[in-house]
């Protein structure tokens, strides 16, 4: 009766992960073809983690915020991180999460989580965040 049986998971969540423990993985786990929205390959185990998460909680809302370095026009930053969190809500809702359960941001550079300084301070804060109202 291992829902998840690919990944370690709980009895409680029929073999699957906690909600926390895959939100904290897929905020390091999904990534984008660069300068773009589109979800590369490697995003999509996490995310399918996600929707097995989603299905066991299903009272269980989410925000998902799109965040970029300060690299480029602000603007543009802005309007990509809005389209990175919608293609991510986009993907959720193609494996069966109702869409109004879910919404986005789009903050750009504006919400750093680290310096913009290195390269490895960059990386850091491109990123999609995830929350559970």
């Amino acid at each position: 009766d291992d829902a998840c049986p690919a990944t370690k998971g709980i009895a409680k969540y029929q073999g699957c992960p906690e909600m926390k423990d895959v939100l904290n993985k897929a905020m390091k786990g999904v990534f984008f073809e660069t300068g773009s929205s589109k979800l590369k390959s490697e995003s999509l185990p996490i995310l399918n983690q996600l929707v097995q998460v989603m299905e066991n909680n299903p009272d269980a809302k989410l925000t998902i915020d799109g965040h970029t370095d300060n690299t480029g026009d602000h603007d543009l930053n802005v309007k990509l991180s809005k389209e990175r969190a919608e293609a991510v809500k986009a993907y959720l809702v193609s494996k069966g999460i109702a869409e109004d359960r879910m919404t986005t941001h789009g903050y750009g550079p504006d919400k750093p989580m680290d310096t913009n300084d290195t390269k490895e301070g960059r990386a850091n804060n491109r990123r999609v965040e995830f929350s559970v109202n």
